[in-house]
């Protein structure tokens, strides 16, 4: 038995001159007030990065296009303003390339061992 959760070959394109970083928080729906993250370049808070509903996320996650370039960037929680405050996840960072597509794999077991890991989509 095998089970798919997200439909690569569904998932849109980044915008031209962006990448796209689709956060997917499925192993982290079951944490007690740890459960909404947004996504964030280091040192910036409180959706910096906007989230787009304009592209197709093929099951994925909340689609963030962001900038190519070198990025890092950690996760933390969206419903707190105060951002030291807001349970931030370690930072990770990615070379992104105009296209590149990656999914955001957010798991952990409570609010303060919440990791992310970055899984390139390929076309």
């Amino acid at each position: 038995m095998s089970t798919q959760l997200v439909y690569e070959e569904e998932i849109g394109e980044a915008p031209a001159g962006q990448a796209l970083l689709l956060l997917n928080d499925i192993g982290i729906r079951g944490l007690e007030g740890g459960d909404f993250i947004s996504l964030d370049e280091v040192g910036t808070c409180n959706q910096e990065w906007s989230s787009s509903n304009d592209i197709a996320i093929g099951n994925g996650g909340t689609a963030y296009p962001v900038p190519s370039g070198s990025v890092e960037f950690l996760a933390h929680d969206a419903n707190i303003s105060d951002c030291a405050q807001a349970h931030p996840t370690d930072p990770i960072s990615l070379d992104l390339a105009e296209g590149d597509r990656y999914l955001v794999l957010a798991w952990g077991t409570s609010i303060d061992d919440r990791t992310l890991e970055a899984l390139p989509i390929e076309s």
